[in-house]
């Protein structure tokens, strides 16, 4: 496997209203090698409460770390291989 792998993305957060915003997050990671891995597409929404933040999203993305994703990613976001994902925030 080849070590020179090169990838653009872009993440974005905007604001619905002061309590909820959309989350979108797309990756396209450009190689030579023989089994390229898919572009990487995620979106979901985020709600503000006064003590935590709850952020429920669909990605393509099955690993955490950005750097596996980029390398490895198989799944084709609009041929239906996408993983529903759930976060929780506590604000101090």
């Amino acid at each position: 496997m080849s070590n020179d792998l090169f990838a653009v993305e872009f993440g974005g957060r905007a604001k619905v209203t002061s309590d909820m915003s959309i989350l979108l997050d797309v990756n396209q990671p450009f190689t030579s090698q023989e089994i390229a891995p898919k572009s990487g597409f995620s979106i979901g929404t985020e709600f503000s409460t006064v003590g935590h933040t709850f952020q429920i999203f669909v990605s393509n993305y099955r690993g955490i770390v950005n750097q596996q994703s980029n390398v490895f990613n198989q799944n084709d976001f609009f041929e239906g291989d996408f993983a529903i994902g759930f976060n929780i925030s506590r604000t101090w």
